[in-house]
């Protein structure tokens, strides 16, 4: 109620409007009203005030240093290397994301060939585009998109999609969801995204995923020489590894090469994804997560191959060892 004090009105008969009640009192004089007024004005004061810092912000910071923002403290983050997610923040039916493309073959490899296949995309679910226009982020001329899909998730659903160009991939910073939901969390969006700060921009692709084209066998692998590299080369193939060491060479100085395949499984739904390399003590510690199908998840019946490989600031360290950090499972519809 205190966020939505409004004027006193004094009338002649005496009536006080405040947050749309209504309260009928004796007629007061002198003193006694400038008391009065004075604590209306206190609390009008102290309203504003709560209203102005009622939602507090703390920092995300991209494992790997690569972008910056701030989020309302009462979401909760789900990060991993260069995406951050937000499902459902403060119970509304939305979902948020900033994440860095491209990373898989399927996806667009220019933010020019994003923009389009999002058009394409809400076209083809029944919904128009409203608006699309520039605007700075971190910077950089960023593409906005903001649509309305007829039968999205949530039935009628909203969203903004902001692209962002850095050097030879791009972010999408993006707010989807039930049309009411989504216009509540949009300020908060906004300042989510006019907080982004994203560093110096990459010369060459960090990170290469994809589904079918790793090794026949589980391999973890870790390159920080050259002669490592070749061994990645060797294993993965040296179509996947160019995808992310440039023809110019590959700096050992600062970087390093990661590289997981789970080997070939029986049907699709399986996967696998770096999440982050740590060092404790004199150990290096790959942390990765891995995707399996259930029973009776409906999944591409054709052998597969998931592979992940991650090119990563350079960590020194003797040994090398990989850690399952979580394993989720694909279920059934229900």
């Amino acid at each position: 109620m205190i966020g939505n004090l409004q004027p006193i009105l004094v009338c002649r008969h005496q009536v006080l409007v405040n947050c749309g009640l209504s309260l009928v009192c004796p007629p007061i004089k002198g003193e006694t009203m400038s008391q009065l007024m004075r604590i209306f004005l206190l609390l009008a004061t102290a309203a504003t005030s709560l209203a102005a810092c009622a939602t507090q912000y703390q920092r995300h910071v991209d494992p790997d240093e690569h972008f910056v923002i701030e989020y309302p403290a009462s979401w909760k983050p789900i990060s991993g290397l260069h995406h951050v997610k937000f499902s459902h923040p403060d119970n509304r039916k939305v979902d948020i994301s900033i994440q860095a493309f491209p990373h898989r073959g399927e996806d667009a490899r220019t933010p020019e060939d994003y923009v389009a296949e999002d058009i394409r995309y809400v076209k083809r679910e029944g919904g128009h585009l409203e608006r699309k226009d520039v605007i700075q982020v971190s910077g950089r001329d960023a593409t906005r998109l903001e649509f309305v899909e007829a039968h999205g998730l949530w039935g009628s659903a909203s969203g903004v999609s902001i692209i962002i160009p850095d050097g030879p991939q791009y972010y999408v910073a993006s707010l989807y969801g039930k049309v009411a939901d989504v216009a509540v969390i949009r300020p908060q969006f906004d300042r989510l995204v006019a907080s982004l700060r994203l560093g110096p921009a990459p010369k060459f692709l960090m990170e290469w995923s994809g589904t079918y084209d790793g090794p026949k066998e589980a391999k973890r692998m870790v390159a920080r020489t050259p002669e490592e590299l070749r061994s990645v080369t060797g294993v993965f193939g040296r179509d996947i590894v160019a995808k992310v060491v440039p023809a110019s060479g590959f700096d050992f100085g600062a970087y390093m090469l990661v590289a997981i395949g789970l080997g070939q499984q029986p049907t699709g739904g399986y996967g696998v994804q770096i999440k982050e390399v740590i060092r404790r003590d004199d150990i290096l510690y790959v942390h990765y997560q891995e995707r399996i199908p259930s029973q009776r998840a409906i999944v591409t019946q054709a052998i597969t191959a998931p592979f992940h490989i991650k090119v990563l600031p350079r960590r020194d360290g003797g040994k090398v060892l990989f850690e399952r950090v979580a394993k989720s499972v694909i279920h059934a519809p229900d």
